[in-house]
C-alpha cells in the first residue's frame, strides 16, 4: 500500500529527535500517560486543505500537538528545563525542514515543512506534574490524479 498514515509518519519522524531519544519508543498517539517524562502526539482540528491548484494538486496541512508530562513545582531550574525542551524541539523541526524528503508520506505527497505554530507552554498542572505542549503542523503538497 502506497498510502501512509500521516500521524504515524510524524511519530516516526519525532522519534528521531535527539532531545527525546531515550523516550522515543514510548511516544503515544492521542494518549499521554500520567507519569512524568512521557510524550504524545495528539491530533488537532484544522482545515486540511490550504490551497487548491488548477492542475488538481493541493497544499495541505496536518496540525498536531506535541505534548509531554513533566515533573513540576516550585523548582525554577526544572521548570526552565521543561519549557526549554520545547525551544530545542522547535529548533530541531526548523532544521529538518531544510532537508529534502525529511519525512516519507507515501506516493504523491511531498513534504514542504514541519513547524511549530506556538511556543511551548504549560497546558495543565497537577500535583507535582504538568502537561506541557506545543502546537505544530506538517505542510505537504498532494499531487492530483495524473
Amino acid at each position: 500500500m502506497s498510502d501512509k498514515i500521516i500521524m504515524g509518519q510524524i511519530r516516526e519522524l519525532i522519534k528521531t529527535c535527539p532531545c527525546i531519544s531515550a523516550y522515543a519508543e514510548g511516544i503515544g498517539i492521542d494518549h499521554l500517560a500520567e507519569e512524568p517524562e512521557c510524550y504524545s502526539i495528539e491530533s488537532a482540528p484544522a482545515e486540511p486543505i490550504l490551497k487548491k491548484y488548477i492542475n488538481g494538486d493541493t497544499k495541505r496541512q496536518q496540525v498536531f500537538v506535541f505534548a509531554s508530562r513533566e515533573a513540576y513545582g516550585a523548582d525554577i531550574r526544572k521548570n526552565i528545563e521543561n519549557i526549554g525542551f520545547f525551544q530545542l524541539f522547535s529548533d530541531w523541526m526548523e532544521q529538518i525542514s531544510n532537508k529534502k524528503g525529511f519525512i516519507d508520506l507515501g506516493e504523491n505527497k511531498i513534504p514542504v515543512k514541519i513547524e511549530a505554530l506556538t511556543t511551548g507552554y504549560v497546558f495543565e498542572t497537577g500535583e507535582q506534574k504538568a502537561k506541557y505542549q506545543i502546537d505544530c503542523r506538517l505542510v505537504y503538497l498532494q499531487e492530483g490524479a495524473k
